[in-house]
């Protein structure tokens, strides 16, 4: 796997993950026009991210934007839904026919683009053409446990291997 043992940089950002949104085209006045649908909460998620991103660079001593080729790690926590809970003293466990990942919407490469503008708004990178390597995937927290929904990073200069 190309990434690092020791990530160069690594942080959390807690929060419902929020994918970026799609883009949408039409024409005015003969020339085509083009926008990304975003809302409040992914704003307010991108700003998590980014801040998240920006502590995380302060702690490594990190005062430039990287330019090396780099490869990155991303885990998207969701917190799993009543329904796959059991009922009554079961309540807190997990039901034998719920899924093990959360396989359906909002979409992992979305959700990875968000992420990616928004470490480029913290200026940890140039350019998100950059990353040359990366794994993404989406995991299930317990609604009961004390892990919040959010995203794991770890960042690393790629190293072929």
């Amino acid at each position: 796997m190309p990434m690092p043992p020791t990530p160069w940089v690594s942080f959390r950002a807690a929060g419902t993950p929020i994918p970026q949104g799609s883009k949408r085209v039409w024409v005015k006045d003969g020339k085509p026009m083009m926008a990304e649908d975003q809302g409040d909460r992914h704003a307010s998620w991108r700003r998590e991210v980014t801040a998240a991103a920006t502590e995380a660079m302060w702690r490594a001593e990190i005062k430039e934007p990287s330019g090396d080729p780099l490869s990155v790690l991303l885990t998207f926590f969701f917190t799993r839904g009543l329904g796959q809970y059991g009922t009554g003293k079961n309540a807190q466990t997990v039901k034998a026919t719920a899924p093990a990942y959360p396989h359906k919407p909002p979409d992992l490469d979305k959700l990875v683009r968000a992420v990616f503008d928004a470490i480029t708004d913290a200026r940890l990178w140039v350019d998100d053409g950059q990353v040359v390597s990366f794994t993404a995937r989406k995991r299930f927290i317990d609604r009961y446990g004390n892990e919040p929904e959010g995203v794991e990073v770890a960042i690393g200069r790629f190293l072929e291997s």
